[in-house]
């Protein structure tokens, strides 16, 4: 499945995993929101400083998917992010 992604142009989503995979495949992308899904994908997106990429409406989708990403900033948070976590599994599964 995650070939899928790499292949795409660009990727339109309303999971989780989907918005992930987005962010790792280096794709133009954005996420619908829902009510059962606004916690998850805001809380990543944010994390990211990639709420701008939201959908709420479809009207918006156009516009929002055509959006550039700095996937150079957006790496250099992931590194960190997981280095955070290395760390925090590190230190408590001891």
């Amino acid at each position: 499945m995650f070939k899928i992604f790499q292949q795409a142009e660009y990727v339109v989503s309303d999971t989780f995993h989907g918005t992930i995979f987005s962010i790792i495949s280096h794709k133009k992308f954005c996420t619908l929101v829902r009510n059962s899904n606004k916690e998850k994908i805001t809380s990543l997106l944010g994390r990211f400083s990639l709420e701008s990429h939201t959908v709420f409406d479809a009207e918006e989708l156009e516009n929002k998917i055509m959006q550039d990403i700095d996937y150079f900033v957006i790496d250099n948070i992931r590194d960190i992010e997981r280095n955070r976590s290395l760390e925090y599994l590190k230190k408590n599964l001891r």
